[in-house]
């Protein structure tokens, strides 16, 4: 079940077992009552919290904890209404964490980069492939592209096998 998880994903959902745990070991709350946690303990949790962090932290936290209970085929309270309002108070009392609005890329933007583009260069198509995908698609530029060159997995990332003859460049730089 682990293997499932994205990096990323058990990155989130490991900080929020730690915190949940150091929760519970503040609060002297013995570890049988930690699984299956019930609704209380979960509000608890939350409220301790409450205001230090936004609430898409507080709910990547929850989804630990609830994956850390379906790995322990433990009961979730899923459709506890208290949990809602606590997540829901978690995302007002932690709204002043969330980062600023970035302004929008306008069709001007994506005129300037085409111009800019020299389509010849297969690096160059693949920009400006990536740049509409982000455009006309609604994303984020993240989550089209790779992180960084250390971070590239081919399980999550699709990658363009070279033919055995074929070299790939050895940098890969935009000049604009």
């Amino acid at each position: 079940m682990i293997g499932a998880l994205a990096s990323a994903s058990l990155t989130s959902y490991g900080s929020g077992l730690l915190r949940f745990h150091q929760f519970c070991d503040k609060m002297g709350i013995p570890k049988a009552d930690c699984m299956p946690a019930d609704d209380q303990l979960i509000i608890g949790f939350i409220g301790f919290y409450l205001g230090e962090v936004g609430g898409s932290c507080v709910k990547n936290w929850l989804s630990g904890l609830c994956a850390w209970h379906d790995f322990h085929d433990a009961p979730w309270p899923s459709d506890s209404w208290r949990i809602r309002f606590a997540r829901t108070g978690a995302r007002i009392a932690g709204s002043h964490h969330r980062r600023p609005a970035r302004n929008s890329i306008t069709l001007a933007h994506m005129l300037a980069l085409y111009f800019k583009l020299n389509f010849s260069l297969p690096f160059h198509c693949t920009v400006w492939a990536v740049a509409c995908m982000a455009f006309w698609g609604c994303c984020h530029l993240g989550e089209l592209t790779v992180p960084s060159a250390n971070a590239f997995n081919p399980k999550f990332h699709p990658f363009l096998s070279v033919s055995p003859g074929l070299k790939p460049p050895k940098k890969l730089e935009l000049p604009l």
